[in-house]
């Protein structure tokens, strides 16, 4: 006969101070002079493949085609009509009047199913690359910040530095090349307006003469409007005489 033990529970009461707090992930070391956190960023996935466009591509964008691109209602029942249409074998005895060949038909929607997935996919993928892009570069940024000022003193002790690392001289001083440049343009545009002209340097400028051009031209090919009559002088009346006087 087998003899059981029982042990006396003690329950305690569970309360809201008890419960010991969730644990936080531990917070990235930072550089004792910049203060920057020292950590090692996550790197795009080494087996990711992005297919590179067919050469010759004439369309380098979708904005042509904007407005033809389906909605999400339809993009949810496009792959079940897919299907339909697979199963649909009689096609062409129901849709004849249709003349359309039933190859050809469930080609095109299976195809445009296709390229309907792939847009959303890689749209989902620019947006996470977009952020691990902006999250990599605020940290590179803060470290620029740092490295900049000591850089320049070094190649200033030793100019054959920006010699032996070109690309990284080019790099450092990137950001102080696009000030410049900004701050020629700026001048440029301040120079044009004194003379009476439109600021056209830079990309507003830019921007802008080429909206004006535009302008022209549509004013230019628009049926011209006919010159209003001139207006024609009203005869002087002579004056009114009151009593042999004149008025």
């Amino acid at each position: 006969m087998s003899s059981r033990v029982h042990t006396k529970k003690t329950v305690t009461p569970v309360t809201a101070t008890t419960s010991a707090p969730p644990e936080e992930p531990a917070a990235a070391a930072l550089s004792p002079k910049t203060g920057i956190p020292l950590v090692f960023l996550q790197p795009p996935p080494a087996d990711a493949k992005i297919p590179t466009p067919p050469s010759g591509n004439a369309a380098p964008s979708g904005a042509n085609y904007r407005t033809l691109v389906p909605k999400a209602t339809e993009l949810a029942a496009l792959t079940g009509a897919v299907g339909d249409l697979r199963r649909f074998t009689n096609f062409a005895d129901i849709l004849a009047l249709t003349g359309l060949p039933y190859a050809e038909v469930l080609q095109a929607f299976d195809v445009g199913n296709q390229w309907s997935t792939m847009r959303k996919g890689t749209g989902a993928w620019e947006g996470y690359c977009l952020t691990q892009e902006g999250i990599s570069w605020i940290t590179i940024r803060k470290m620029l910040d740092s490295i900049r000022p000591v850089w320049d003193l070094a190649v200033a002790r030793n100019p054959s530095l920006a010699v032996t690392y070109p690309s990284l001289a080019s790099f450092l001083s990137a950001q102080k090349a696009i000030a410049q440049k900004g701050a020629a343009t700026k001048r440029l545009n301040n120079a044009a307006v004194a003379k009476g002209e439109a600021p056209i340097h830079g990309a507003v400028g830019k921007k802008r003469k080429k909206a004006a051009d535009k302008a022209v031209v549509a004013a230019s090919t628009s049926p011209s409007t006919p010159p209003a009559a001139p207006a024609t002088a009203a005869p002087a009346q002579a004056p009114a005489a009151t009593g042999g006087a004149s008025a």
